[in-house]
């Protein structure tokens, strides 16, 4: 889900806005737009989008404080549009219900914004209260096919509806859905799918059931069910189209690789040169599910497959199915990159069974691994593995050592607790010896008498494994955050 509009960067969310931001990420919320209200809060705004992967943010001025735009505001938007967390302009519009500012005042700064939507390219967050006429009527005098956008929070009757959609954009539905004195359905109902997206307003306009509370992102959730229920379809078709719009007019498709690169603290120091010694406190990015120092057990199914380079030809041997258990440590060098010790142990009896008076082979495989994190900040991450394995391998009751390296693929689920992380790590681990030399005749029977003398051998060994880490909160405990 995406809650394309949420105020989250008022002060009513100061005392706990990491707090509400996890528990949306929690829902299943991915991404989450703040729009602009006022030129005084643009610092802060972008301050806590930069710290914030999930966060995104408009840049405008809403219409109850349209007498505080002018010319030199209009040029700081302009300027805030060039950091890559700026997804839209906005909040602006019209409102004659509150009539803060005159109306022709209002139409004045609407109209500017449109202007400004169209030439640094971005959608437009249009805010409208029983202003129907005269914002249309603005949007189709500016539409040159090149200005997109989303009327939020949308109240008004179907009609007005068609007339948005036909001037390409689109209407995002809020709580106000789910009120039992709701006029909605209808406009709800004849909306197409894919040109709805999904909003809360926070901390306004608060779904049922919690309706009387503080609205936060996470009840965005509600918003989609009750969409689903008016159209009779699913709740995953519901998130799965709005999705799609969003990403689409906000640009968020590839917002996770513009991270790595942002440039948003060059961009917060020019701002703080327009905006006149303004201090705002820098609210730091709190890791939803960090990994300090974790441990626990491995357990997997160890196949072993021995490649012997004879004279005759390449001759594999796999033996399949063997248990594999041992213990891990886990240290998070960085977000995106956890360092690994691990130890395994397993025993082939099989080879013993299948050659009268062998020993079994016992395999011991110390790892020194590193997983890189794709979206360490999620409830779910994906890695890639790369390492060093030391083998200490006994074939025949003869100790070999052995020097490789080892990779693979996992994701790990990460489940928090009052007492720290627990991640389930579920990975598919290949151990890759270097080359050994192995004298046949203790293993193979069946090779020619000349080809049972010290051979060379390679081997590897597939390890789909399960850990589990206890990740204690020692950086919450020692006040280390």
């Amino acid at each position: 889900m995406i809650d394309t509009h949420a105020h989250i960067d008022f002060n009513a969310f100061d005392d706990d806005r990491q707090e509400i931001i996890k528990r949306a990420i929690d829902t299943g919320v991915e991404y989450i737009i703040i729009p602009a209200v006022e030129p005084k809060d643009y610092l802060r705004l972008l301050e806590l989008t930069s710290y914030q992967e999930r966060l995104f943010c408009g840049m405008g001025v809403h219409p109850h404080n349209a007498n505080d735009a002018n010319e030199s505001v209009y040029d700081l938007i302009i300027e805030n549009c060039r950091n890559s967390k700026v997804k839209a302009i906005g909040e602006t519009g019209i409102d004659y219900f509150y009539d803060f500012s005159p109306k022709e005042v209002q139409q004045e700064v609407f109209r500017k914004h449109l202007q400004i939507a169209k030439q640094v390219n971005l959608p437009v967050i249009v805010h409208n209260r029983e202003a129907d006429e005269d914002v249309l009527d603005i949007i189709k005098s500016e539409q040159d096919g090149n200005l997109k956008g989303v009327l939020h929070c949308f109240s008004s009757p179907t009609e007005t509806m068609k007339k948005a959609l036909e001037l390409g954009f689109n209407i995002s539905f809020t709580g106000n859905i789910t009120f039992k004195k709701s006029n909605l359905d209808e406009v709800v109902l004849n909306t197409p799918l894919e040109r709805i997206m999904l909003e809360t307003d926070s901390p306004f306009m608060t779904p049922v059931p919690n309706r009387g509370k503080r609205n936060e992102p996470a009840n965005v959730k509600y918003v989609a069910q009750k969409i689903a229920e008016i159209k009779s379809i699913s709740i995953d078709e519901v998130i799965t189209m709005t999705n799609k719009t969003a990403k689409n007019l906000f640009n968020l498709t590839v917002v996770i690789l513009l991270l790595l690169f942002s440039t948003s603290s060059g961009f917060s120091q020019s701002i703080k040169k327009d905006i006149a010694k303004e201090e705002v406190k820098e609210e730091e990015f709190i890791h939803p599910y960090p990994k300090f120092i974790g441990f626990g057990p491995v357990l997997a199914p160890n196949t072993v497959v021995e490649t012997y380079y004879l004279k005759v030809g390449e001759y594999d041997i796999s033996y399949d199915g063997l248990p594999a258990y041992g213990a891990s440590v886990n240290y998070g060098v960085f977000d995106y990159m956890v360092a690994e010790v691990s130890y395994l142990y397993s025993k082939n009896k099989k080879i013993a069974e299948q050659n009268v008076g062998i020993a079994p082979s016992i395999f011991n495989m110390y790892e020194i691994s590193t997983h890189w994190i794709a979206n360490p900040y999620s409830r779910i991450n994906f890695f890639g593995t790369l390492g060093l394995t030391y083998f200490s391998n006994s074939h025949n009751n003869k100790i070999q050592t052995q020097l490789g390296w080892n990779s693979g693929v996992g994701m790990y689920i990460n489940i928090d607790t009052k007492y720290g992380l627990v991640a389930i790590s579920g990975e598919w681990r290949l151990n890759f010896e270097t080359e050994k030399y192995y004298k046949t005749n203790l293993f193979i029977k069946k090779f020619p008498q000349d080809q049972r003398e010290f051979v060379p051998t390679k081997s590897y060994y597939s390890l789909p494994r399960v850990t589990i880490i206890y990740f204690p909160a020692f950086k919450k405990w020692f006040g280390l955050n």
